[in-house]
């Protein structure tokens, strides 16, 4: 486990035994446990019936129209608890309410604002709407089962030492490392003068000792990175590769190369906190800017998007 000073990676053998007893973790860990809770408290479950309205009697909610295998029918309660808020992927409410572009959403693709319309629908206040749960994905080839396409959240390769971030004119943005949520805000930032987002779409460089040491996107330390991962010999031709411009590239590497030497990023404060040094710091010296400063060297990189 990564909070317990691992790298994150699970041995074949150990998945397979996982898979073997029907263990779960994470995300579909916490569901079962909930799932669990309800039918012991006799709660009854009915799956693939769509939430439609709430029904209110003299502007309290009473009850939930669904929509059913066997028809529209209305469902009665004391309470009713919206238990989804996401609508990523509703390109009106995403105009109409997110701070800036979504590029990738990573969310379940039902997810289309139906219960905050729900909610609109009685007068329900509303705030915090500019907000989102944002991260940095990294855009991959092929489809989800669920149909959307594949992107994995980029969280621990950027804050890797011997990894950096630039945006399309080449040069470093924002502390790599920083929580993925509050990164999100770098994506954010308008060019007032050109009506532009200048840090979309955003690159991530990383050289071959972060994938000897570290192991990418999953992976094992050493192994080797997937076949979509660009690759080049130097920087000038990654520059090219990528529409890049050249000099720029080559001042942001060499800057922050010397950085990295340095023992500190007087740019974006990289390193200063014990978040940032966590990823690289929790299998070597959590406690040392080289947990996530490091020289970029043999390049290999991936686009990344907010």
């Amino acid at each position: 486990m990564p909070l317990g000073g691992g790298t994150g990676v699970v041995a074949p053998e150990i998945l397979a035994a996982r898979e073997d007893a029907a263990e779960e973790g994470l995300g579909r860990a916490l569901v079962g446990g909930l799932l669990k809770a309800c039918l012991e408290h006799r709660v009854d479950v009915v799956t693939e019936a769509r939430a439609l309205r709430l029904c209110t009697d003299d502007g309290v909610v009473d009850g939930v129209e669904v929509e059913t295998a066997d028809g529209v029918r209305t469902v009665g309660a004391s309470a009713v608890v919206l238990a989804t808020g996401g609508f990523e992927y509703d390109p009106d409410l995403v105009r109409d309410f997110l701070r800036g572009p979504l590029t990738r959403p990573i969310g379940a693709p039902s997810n289309t604002g139906d219960g905050l319309r729900m909610a609109m629908r009685v007068g329900a206040r509303l705030g915090n709407m500019r907000e989102a749960w944002w991260s940095p994905s990294v855009p991959c080839p092929g489809a989800r089962r669920d149909g959307a396409p594949v992107a994995m959240l980029s969280s621990r390769e950027r804050a890797l030492p011997g990894s950096i971030m630039v945006n399309r004119y080449g040069r470093r943005f924002a502390n790599e490392a920083a929580n993925y949520n509050a990164f999100g805000g770098a994506f954010h930032h308008l060019d007032e003068s050109r009506l532009d987002y200048p840090n979309l779409p955003a690159y991530m460089i990383f050289d071959q000792s972060t994938v000897d040491r570290f192991g990418v996107f999953g992976a094992r330390p050493g192994a080797p990175v997937p076949e979509w991962v660009i690759r080049a010999s130097s920087i000038a031709e990654l520059a090219a590769a990528l529409d890049l411009p050249v000099d720029a590239m080559e001042t942001t590497i060499e800057r922050f190369n010397g950085h990295a030497a340095n023992g500190a990023d007087p740019d974006f404060s990289r390193g200063r906190s014990a978040f940032d040094r966590f990823p690289g710091g929790r299998v070597s010296d959590p406690d040392s800017p080289g947990a996530t400063l490091g020289p970029v060297g043999t390049l290999r990189t991936t686009p990344s998007r907010s």
